[in-house]
C-alpha cells in the first residue's frame, strides 16, 4: 500500500487528527511495530544489530586489501582506479535512493535489498575470472554497503530515544574497532599467504557471512510489523485502485523524477572530481568542465524547482531548508571531511620518510585516529545516557580540538617526534568522535520520524562529497608539487628519479640513510613542505564548522524523547499519545498495548499516569 493510497483510506478518528508530516507507509509500519516489541525481542534485536555491525566493520577493514590482491592477480591493477571511481559514485548516489526506500518500502524490506546486493556482489567477485566481473561485483557490493550504512543507523534510531541513541550507535558502529584493527590485517595476511584460501575464498566467506548477520534483524522487524497489522485499527477501508493508479502512486511515493535529477546532478558533479583525483585526466580539456557546468547550472536548478513545486513526496522537503540543525550538520560534515582528507591522505607517505618505524608500527599509528574516534564517541554516548546533556557545546569543543589537531601537524611535520605525531591523531580522533556522535543524534532529533531516514542520507551524502573533494584536491596537490619539492632539495636529480622517490618513499627513502643524515633530512624536508601545502588549507577549512556550530546550530537536551518535533515533553506516556494522534493508520489494540522504551523496553509501571487512564486515552484517540 502506497502512502497515496493511504490518503484514499478512511480511518475512524474521533479527533479528526491530520498527519502533519505526510508520513509514508514504510514509516507508519515501523511506528506501529514499535508497540509490539517485547523486552525479549528488543534484546534479540540488539544482539542482531551488534553482530551485523561486527561483520560490517570486518568487511570495511578487509575490502581494500582483498580488492587490491584481486586486481593484481588478474593483471589489471591500473583498472582498479576506474573501478574505485565508479564505486565512489555508486556509494554517493545510493544514499538518497535508500533514504527514500526506507520511507516507502520499510526497514526490513530495504535491509533485504542491501543484504542481497552485498552477498551477490561478493559472490560475483569470487567467481569472476575477468576484470569486468570484478568491477560489476564491487559496484553491487558498494550499492548494498551504502544502503546498509544508512539502514543500520535508522533502525537504531527507530528503537532508541535520544538519551540512549548515541551510546547504542557508538557501541554498534565503533566498538568493534578495538578488536578488528589488529585481527583483520592478520586474517587477510593469513588468507592471502601460501596455502590460504586466497582472495576468492575471502570474498565467498564474507558473502555467506552477510546472510546470518542481517537475516535476524530482517526477521524480527518483519515479525513485529506482522503483529502490528494483526492488532491494527479494525475500521480501515482500502480503496480499490487500478494498476495504472498503483504504478503512479509508487512513482509519486519514491519521487522518481526528483531521484533521477538528484542522481544525475551527483554523477555530473562527482565524475569529473573523481576522474581528476584518481586518473591522469586534467582540467585543460573541455569534457570535465562542461559536465560540472551542466550539473551546476541546468540539473541542480531543475531538481530544486521540481522539489519545490511539483513533488508530492520530495526527496528534499522544503522544511529541511528551514531546519538550522540539518543545514549546519551538512556544512560541518562537508568541511570536516575536506579538512580530514587534506590532512590525512599524505600522512602515511610522510611517516615512512620521517621515521624508521616498522610497517606494523606505521599501521598502528595510522589507526590511532580511528581508535580515538571510537573511544570518544562511546564515552560521549555514556555521558549523555547518564546525565541527559545538551549537545551543541560538545560539538563546538570537539571541533576546536579537531582544528588544534590539524594545526599541531604544522609543528609535527618539522619536528616528527613520536609524541607530537601521536598527539595530532589523538586530538583529531577525539574531536571527530564526539562531533560525529553529537551531530548525528542531534540532527536525528531535530526532524520528525518521517524525515529520519532522509536526514541520515543527506548528512552522509554531504560527508561523502567532502571526502571526495578533499581526496581529489589532495591527490592533485600531491601530483603537482611533491616532485618539484624533491627536485628543489636534490637539484642534481632528474625528474624521473624524483618521481621514483615520490612513488616509493617507503623503499627508496630509507636507502638514503638513517634519520639525521643529510640526504635523508633533505627528503624529509621535501615531504614536509608538501604536507604544509595541504595542512594550511585543512586548518583554515576546519575553522568553518566551529563558526557554523556556534552561530547557526540548534540545541536541546538529549532525553527520553524520540525527537523534539513530535515529542514536546520528556515523558514517554505523553509521547505515546502524541504518536497515536500523528500516525493514526496503525493502532495497537488496547489489550495488546506495549510501549517500547528504548533500552528499558517496557513502560514504567510507576508512571504518574495509571494504566487504566492510559488505556482510556489511547481508546479515545
Amino acid at each position: 500500500m502506497s502512502s497515496t493510497e493511504a490518503h484514499d483510506e478512511r480511518y475512524v478518528d474521533n479527533n479528526g487528527t491530520e498527519d502533519t508530516f505526510d508520513t509514508q507507509d514504510g514509516v507508519r509500519k515501523v511506528i506501529a511495530a514499535q508497540f509490539s516489541l517485547s523486552k525479549s525481542t528488543i534484546i534479540l534485536l540488539s544482539i542482531g544489530i551488534f553482530f551485523a555491525s561486527f561483520i560490517f566493520s570486518f568487511d570495511q577493514g578487509t575490502n581494500s586489501y582483498i580488492t587490491n590482491a584481486a586486481f593484481n592477480e588478474i593483471g589489471h591493477s591500473r583498472a582498479q582506479l576506474a573501478v574505485l571511481a565508479a564505486s565512489s559514485i555508486v556509494n554517493s548516489t545510493a544514499k538518497p535512493f535508500f533514504g527514500k526506500l526506507l520511507n516507502v518500502a520499510g526497514r526490513p524490506e530495504s535491509l533485504s535489498i542491501t543484504m542481497f546486493s552485498m552477498s551477490l556482489g561478493y559472490l560475483i567477485c569470487a567467481a569472476s575470472p575477468t576484470v569486468s566481473g570484478l568491477s560489476v561485483g564491487r559496484c553491487l557490493w558498494q550499492l548494498g554497503n551504502s544502503g546498509f550504512q544508512i539502514a543500520l543507523q535508522v533502525v537504531i534510531a527507530d528503537v532508541t530515544n535520544l538519551r540512549y541513541r548515541s551510546l547504542f550507535s557508538g557501541i554498534a558502529g565503533c566498538g568493534w574497532q578495538f578488536v578488528l584493527f589488529y585481527f583483520s590485517g592478520k586474517a587477510v595476511n593469513s588468507a592471502l599467504s601460501e596455502g590460504g584460501v586466497g582472495w576468492r575464498g575471502i570474498f565467498a566467506i564474507e558473502a555467506c557471512l552477510f546472510l546470518p548477520a542481517i537475516l535476524p534483524i530482517i526477521f524480527i522487524l518483519f515479525r513485529a510489523q506482522s503483529k502490528a497489522r494483526q492488532h491494527a485499527h479494525p475500521n480501515i477501508h482500502k480503496a480499490a485502485l487500478p494498476l495504472s493508479h498503483k504504478i503512479y502512486n509508487i512513482c509519486s511515493d519514491v519521487d522518481i523524477i526528483g531521484l533521477y535529477l538528484l542522481l544525475g546532478w551527483l554523477v555530473y558533479i562527482f565524475l569529473p572530481i573523481v576522474l581528476v583525483g584518481q586518473s591522469s585526466l586534467q582540467w585543460n580539456g573541455t569534457a570535465l568542465p562542461f559536465m560540472m557546468t551542466v550539473g551546476a547550472t541546468i540539473i541542480l536548478p531543475a531538481f530544486i524547482y521540481w522539489e519545490a513545486t511539483s513533488a508530492v513526496h520530495p526527496i528534499l522537503p522544503l522544511r529541511f531548508l528551514a531546519n538550522r540543525t540539518i543545514i549546519s550538520t551538512c556544512m560541518i560534515n562537508l568541511c570536516d571531511f575536506i579538512s580530514f582528507s587534506l590532512s590525512f591522505n599524505t600522512l602515511t607517505q610522510y611517516v615512512y620518510v620521517a621515521t624508521d618505524w616498522s610497517d606494523a608500527n606505521a599501521l598502528y599509528f595510522t589507526s590511532t585516529q580511528n581508535l580515538c574516534l571510537s573511544f570518544f564517541a562511546i564515552a560521549f554516548g555514556l555521558l549523555v545516557s547518564i546525565y541527559q546533556l545538551r549537545w551543541r557545546g560538545f560539538v563546538v569543543a570537539a571541533l576546536c580540538a579537531r582544528m588544534l589537531g590539524h594545526a599541531l601537524m604544522l609543528y609535527a611535520r618539522v619536528h616528527p617526534t613520536t609524541a607530537a605525531l601521536l598527539m595530532t591523531q589523538v586530538l583529531q580522533g577525539g574531536g571527530g568522535g564526539v562531533a560525529s556522535a553529537a551531530t548525528q543524534v542531534g540532527a536525528q532529533g531535530s526532524v520528525p520520524h518521517q524525515d529520519l531516514s532522509l536526514s541520515v542520507s543527506v548528512i552522509l551524502l554531504f560527508a561523502e562529497i567532502g571526502s571526495v573533494i578533499g581526496s581529489s584536491v589532495s591527490s592533485a596537490l600531491n601530483t603537482a608539487y611533491l616532485v618539484p619539492y624533491i627536485c628543489e632539495q636534490f637539484p642534481e636529480w632528474s625528474v624521473e628519479t624524483a618521481s621514483q622517490y615520490a612513488d616509493s618513499p617507503h623503499e627508496l627513502g630509507r636507502m638514503l640513510g638513517a634519520i639525521g643524515t643529510p640526504q635523508r633530512d633533505k627528503l624529509v624536508h621535501a615531504f614536509a613542505n608538501n604536507m604544509r601545502l595541504q595542512n594550511i588549507p585543512a586548518v583554515v577549512i576546519s575553522i568553518i564548522p566551529i563558526v557554523v556550530a556556534l552561530l547557526f546550530m540548534g540545541d536541546f537536551r538529549l532525553d527520553k524523547r524520540k525527537n523534539v518535533v513530535e515529542n514536546e515533553e520528556n515523558s514517554e506516556e505523553q509521547q505515546f499519545g502524541r504518536y497515536q494522534q500523528l500516525h493514526p493508520p496503525y493502532q495497537p489494540s488496547r489489550d495488546n498495548l506495549r510501549m517500547h522504551r528504548s533500552t528499558e523496553a517496557l513502560l514504567d509501571r510507576k508512571s504518574t499516569l495509571s494504566r487504566h487512564s492510559l488505556s482510556q486515552s489511547v481508546h479515545s484517540s
